[in-house]
């Protein structure tokens, strides 16, 4: 019977620590950097420069209120990205075109044009370890780990001709933030900050041609938390 008292005390602890605790849920505007290897699909096989856009994202995170300073949560990260590129076709790009495309369509001295579309969904497991600045501010630093799945629309398109493709893969990812919270009052918050994100290589096969890159983010974050 004793053997069984301190297991029983310590789920009553962990459980009444757990469900004193609040709890809030933070929607933030991300800001995002996106950085590739050649900087896009284009670039890494066509060779043109055609770099990805920096774009808007949103974050909507679910986490505990400190403990002794820690704190948990649940993310959610949304953000889209693109890069095109259009000209002339030398016989060079002529031949790449049509072997990307496994067509004939692309030929010397007609105009082409190039586009690539990226949406990512993320989630992502964070820790942080919150500081007290002050009665009202607290400044956090925290890293998180999950998965984010990519997907690709890539269209080619010259005289007479249009090719489109759609691909998608799921990658591990993880990031880095640092960043100030502001509390209005005992339940709403603002918060600014900074984040890296890195993401495993997405890979993306459209017929016998794959096209892959080593993809990170570096993101500006303006939130509103909710405490309840």
């Amino acid at each position: 019977m004793n053997k069984l008292i301190i297991p029983l005390l310590s789920i009553v602890s962990v459980s009444s620590a757990l469900f004193a605790q609040s709890y809030s849920l933070t929607s933030s505007y991300l800001y995002i950097y996106v950085d590739a290897e050649d900087d896009s699909a284009i670039e890494g096989y066509l060779e043109y420069d055609a770099d990805l856009d920096d774009a808007p994202g949103l974050s909507l995170e679910w986490r505990t209120a400190p403990i002794d300073g820690m704190s948990y949560g649940l993310e959610y990260i949304y953000f889209g990205t693109k890069a095109d590129v259009s000209g002339i076709l030398d016989s060079d790009d002529a031949l790449v075109m049509n072997v990307l495309t496994d067509g004939t369509e692309f030929i010397d001295g007609n105009p082409a044009e190039v586009k690539e579309e990226y949406t990512v969904h993320g989630a992502l497991f964070n820790l942080a370890y919150n500081i007290e600045l002050s009665d009202e501010s607290i400044a956090y630093i925290g890293a998180g780990v999950g998965f984010s799945h990519f997907n690709q629309e890539f269209s080619a398109s010259t005289v007479g001709a249009k090719y489109t493709y759609d691909d998608s893969d799921t990658v591990f990812t993880y990031q880095f933030k640092a960043g100030v919270r502001y509390a209005l009052n005992d339940a709403w918050a603002v918060n600014g900050g900074l984040r890296y994100i890195g993401f495993g290589d997405p890979e993306f096969s459209y017929g016998d041609v794959d096209l892959s890159g080593d993809v990170s983010a570096l993101a500006i974050e303006l939130g509103l938390s909710y405490t309840f």
